[in-house]
């Protein structure tokens, strides 16, 4: 993570909120209760106070937002259908508190990012990885370390390898790996990071573990999300309370939900078109399997908000 610097972000009012969800005047009822700013929590004042992500170096530079009417999808959805998901490093498929449970990881993901495809790949070694690119690594606090860049190229190179059909299908391969990261020589680390343009990303569960199962699997998932979340074009939330909110370190995450608040809620929409009831009502099944009773409680509440207005819109 970069270094903390104070700054002067101020969350943005009720006004500003609306106008980054944009205009829903021709948008459907369903949609409408979907994107209503009142079941969504605005930004918390945590996120405003000194040493938070968007009062550092780094992070002020997401002050400014991304309203809807801004955003850009990635140009790779187009015609494609599947997320990669390729485990690199190390895993311990029997100790949950080590590592996280691979094929649990892989429901959430699917049903946050319905309608598509989500493939969890053969795991790899970095050993293995290396014989394809070259992964510059170093050691930081007794933790090795990975250059995220690199680990962007070795999955271009892949995916240059992939048989036609699969690659014809293929929108994003993302690594997730027992290595720690780090981006360049003036960070200490990141949890995850993803090369939009490409298509690419990788993300961490190496400083996730020490607090039980539970921790380990909800941080990697939000990890996981939040990066694919990139991908697709999104930037780091500063309206709601909302899984894309930037974080500097692990205490600043655990504060923030796994669902996407209404203004990166409607960008994703935009993007995949999915039944929002039965999306949350997937995403609530997924998350009640993972053991995740507050967020399967809170999707189904909101499955169930959408369903009354499919009867009656």
């Amino acid at each position: 993570m970069p270094k903390k610097e104070a700054a002067t972000f101020v969350a943005p009012d009720r006004d500003a909120r609306d106008q980054a969800l944009g205009s829903l005047t021709h948008v459907d009822a369903q949609l409408r209760c979907a994107f209503a700013s009142d079941a969504f929590r605005p930004i918390a004042p945590s996120a405003c106070a000194s040493g938070a992500w968007l009062n550092s170096a780094v992070g002020a530079k997401d002050a400014c937002g991304q309203t809807f009417t801004a955003f850009v999808p990635s140009r790779r959805i187009r015609r494609r259908d599947t997320i990669q998901l390729l485990p690199q490093g190390d895993f311990f498929p029997s100790n949950v508190a080590m590592s996280p449970d691979l094929d649990q990881l892989r429901h959430v993901c699917a049903a946050f990012f319905s309608p598509l495809r989500v493939v969890l790949m053969p795991a790899v070694t970095v050993a293995e990885a290396r014989r394809t690119a070259d992964l510059t690594s170093r050691v930081v606090d007794g933790q090795a370390q990975l250059r995220t860049c690199d680990v962007f190229e070795y999955l271009k190179r892949r995916r240059s390898l992939l048989p036609r059909p699969e690659s014809a299908r293929e929108m994003f391969t993302v690594a997730l790996t027992s290595w720690d990261l780090y981006p360049d020589a003036g960070w200490s680390y990141v949890f995850g990071e993803a090369q939009v343009l490409s298509g690419v990303g990788v993300w961490s569960f190496a400083r996730f573990a020490g607090d039980g199962s539970a921790a380990l699997f909800k941080r990697t998932a939000r990890t996981l999300l939040h990066e694919i979340s990139h991908l697709f074009g999104l930037d780091h939330c500063v309206y709601h309370e909302c899984l894309m909110n930037g974080a500097i370190d692990i205490d600043e995450a655990d504060t923030q939900p796994l669902h996407a608040c209404p203004v990166c809620l409607r960008k994703l929409h935009s993007c995949l078109s999915p039944d929002l009831h039965s999306r949350y009502a997937a995403l609530q099944s997924a998350f009640s399997q993972a053991g995740m009773s507050e967020e399967a409680s809170w999707c189904g509440q909101r499955a169930a908000e959408l369903s009354v207005h499919a009867r009656t819109g």
